[in-house]
């Protein structure tokens, strides 16, 4: 599952943000099921479509990224769920972290509102 495709317009915007959610497709997937409380079986329900980022330069790049979750048993087109997520990237020694994941978002909802701590 690929999180952006090349058609995607956040996928020109920003190379080290797209090959960073790619990377971390798992990852977001597994700590959204873990914030939730969903068993890993649930996996293959959910696809996660960023809609919005913003960054913040640190010792790299914090990204904060908006995305709307698909629930492809539950196609409610009134209910949207949005999570927002945090990624550092340091590109000059290869890291990409998932370090943040808040779920029961709202398309409204500001990325500077606080995000949870990705705890391991």
């Amino acid at each position: 599952m690929t999180v952006i495709d090349a058609a995607h317009p956040l996928s020109a915007v920003d190379l080290a943000l797209d090959t960073a959610l790619t990377e971390l497709t798992p990852k977001i997937l597994e700590s959204y099921l873990k914030a939730k409380h969903l068993p890993a079986s649930n996996s293959h329900e959910f696809e996660f479509e960023p809609v919005g980022f913003t960054t913040q330069t640190v010792a790299g790049t914090n990204y904060y990224v908006k995305m709307l979750v698909h629930d492809k048993c539950h196609t409610d087109k009134h209910t949207r769920e949005y999570i927002h997520i945090r990624i550092f990237v340091q590109v000059w020694t290869n890291t990409i972290q998932l370090t943040g994941l808040s779920v029961d978002k709202h398309e409204g909802d500001s990325l500077r509102d606080p995000i949870t701590d990705i705890v391991e």
